[in-house]
Formats: structure tokens, C-alpha cells, sequence
């Protein structure tokens, strides 16, 4: 977690131009915690590179220097680790130089203006999405994408799905005429290309020439009570499951499920929404 002061300095320091330090001992430019605590409880809201400036004029310009970098390099590496820690399969792609290098870009573009980590990252993928390297891993954002939607669902509140005998005790008439409420943790990834089977790719001992990075793949993504869980389904299944989010009934999604995939078979699929529990209110019972 990062207080509110830590963010808004954040910001500002890393306005500052990198100044060319002297050749000074490391250990004689580390801030102390007292001097640490200066710094972030300026009042930071009416801080700009003057007053921050001024805030170190008690220093050489050589010392002052040497700390402005000291704690810009301690903020850019705290937010690496928490991308690196979240966007663990980027990580895996394309290693650690090269995401390091990635990571830093994202953090100077767009640094946190939230206190909680936990919600930073959100626009890593689309940043992932125009660079360079995009051009040769077409499915990169898509991957970030997957691993953002798995960090959001583990921090959501939680919900008790429903039982199959639920479903049971209703008319099946009426139940056609039935909202479904999901789970707030479950997202549902539609993508171009195999990310599920990217993810199980490098978390086993598979080659990489079995798998066809460029096959379309579904995934829903669930969590039961705090265990994160992702399913690859079918078109078709992710077709029906994505108008039910959209508040379709179950009459409406399943017909214009059917009205693309001839072959959907919606009792298979909403067998496995309970199994899965993803549902959690049954909506339009009278």
C-alpha cells in the first residue's frame, strides 16, 4: 500500500530530469528514516519541482541530487516488483531485461495516482498493446489482459454461489424468463489467440511448437471462495456466457447463442456455470 503522500511525490519526482551524480559512496546517501519522513509529509498537493527543490536546498547540489535519484530508484523499483508480481506470465515471455525495461516506461508514462496497489496496472496491456514488441508477440496484451482479469478476481468481494437444486425447484418455463447474476469475481477473456493454452504452456514442460498461438480461445475466469480459478470454453459457451453478463435472459441468450452456433448445447453450458459456481442469484423468480 502506498499513502496518499508517497503517490503524489511519486509523481513529482519522477518529473525531475536524472542529474549526473558525483562520484559519491552509496552509503553515504542513503535517507534516513527521519529524512524519509520529510519528505513525504510535505504537503505534496501544492508541490512542484521548485518547492521540492527547495525542500532539499539544506543539501549540496551534488547530495541532493544523489538523493532525489536514491529515492526515484527506490520508487521505480517498488512498482517493478508489483508488476512483475502481477503480470507474472509477461515476465515469463519476454524475461527479465526486457520487462524491466517495459515496466519502467509504463511507471514514467503513468504512475500511480491511487494508494493501493492492488489497482495498479490496470492499463499495463493496452500500453503492452502499442510497443514494438507487439509487432512479434501479437498476443502479449492479450496475456497481460488474462493476467490483470486473474489479480482483479482474487481481491472482489465475495458471494455464495447457488446450488443446482435451485434451478431444479423452478418451473422451466419461467426459468427461460430468469436473469443470471454472476459471481463478482468472474470475468470472462474473449481473445484472438491462445492465451489459455499460452498460460499452460509456460507453467509445464510443453514445447512451444504444439501449441498454435494464433487459434481464438474463451476463458472464463471464476473464483471459489478464495481460490482464483480460469476455464478454457468453447465459442459457443463463451457467446451464451457473455450475453447472460449483458443481462440477457436465458431464453434470449440461448437463442441468439443458437441463431451463430447451431451446435450449442445450453444444458451443457449451464451445467457448467453451477460447476463452477459462478452463479449466485437466480433473478425474475416469482
Amino acid at each position: 500500500m502506498l499513502s496518499k503522500t508517497q503517490t503524489l511525490f511519486g509523481e513529482t519526482i519522477l518529473e525531475l530530469p536524472d542529474l549526473e551524480l558525483p562520484d559519491l559512496k552509496q552509503a553515504d546517501l542513503e535517507l534516513s528514516d527521519s529524512e524519509q519522513d520529510d519528505l513525504e509529509q510535505a504537503d505534496l498537493q501544492q508541490t512542484n519541482k521548485q518547492q521540492l527543490l527547495k525542500l532539499l536546498q539544506h543539501y549540496s547540489q551534488e547530495e541532493a541530487a544523489a538523493r532525489i535519484a536514491i529515492y526515484k530508484n527506490n520508487f521505480y523499483r517498488s512498482l517493478i516488483d508489483i508488476l512483475l508480481d502481477t503480470f507474472a506470465s509477461i515476465h515469463q515471455l519476454i524475461g527479465s531485461k526486457h520487462f524491466e525495461y517495459l515496466a519502467k516506461q509504463f511507471i514514467s508514462q503513468q504512475p500511480p495516482t491511487n494508494p493501493s496497489v492492488a489497482l495498479y496496472g490496470a492499463n499495463f496491456p493496452a500500453f503492452l498493446a502499442i510497443q514494438e514488441l507487439s509487432q512479434q508477440l501479437p498476443y502479449i496484451a492479450d496475456c497481460a489482459s488474462f493476467d490483470w482479469a486473474l489479480h482483479c478476481a482474487y481481491y472482489k468481494k465475495d458471494a455464495a454461489p447457488i446450488a443446482a437444486e435451485e434451478f431444479l425447484e423452478i418451473d422451466p418455463q419461467q426459468l427461460m424468463q430468469c436473469q443470471l447474476e454472476f459471481h463478482p469475481a468472474t470475468q470472462l477473456l474473449q481473445s484472438n489467440y491462445s492465451i489459455f493454452s499460452i498460460r499452460e504452456f509456460l507453467n509445464s514442460n510443453e514445447q512451444a511448437e504444439q501449441i498454435h498461438f494464433d487459434e481464438p480461445e474463451t476463458v472464463l475466469i471464476c473464483r471459489n471462495q478464495y481460490k482464483v480459478e480460469h476455464y478454457v470454453v468453447e465459442a459457443a459457451s463463451g457467446i451464451f456466457i457473455n450475453y447472460l453478463m449483458q443481462h440477457a435472459n436465458l431464453e434470449q441468450a440461448i437463442s441468439d447463442t443458437m441463431a451463430q452456433c447451431a451446435e450449442f448445447n445450453p444444458s451443457q453450458a449451464i451445467g457448467f456455470l453451477i460447476q463452477t459456481q459462478c452463479i449466485i442469484t437466480i433473478q425474475g423468480v416469482k
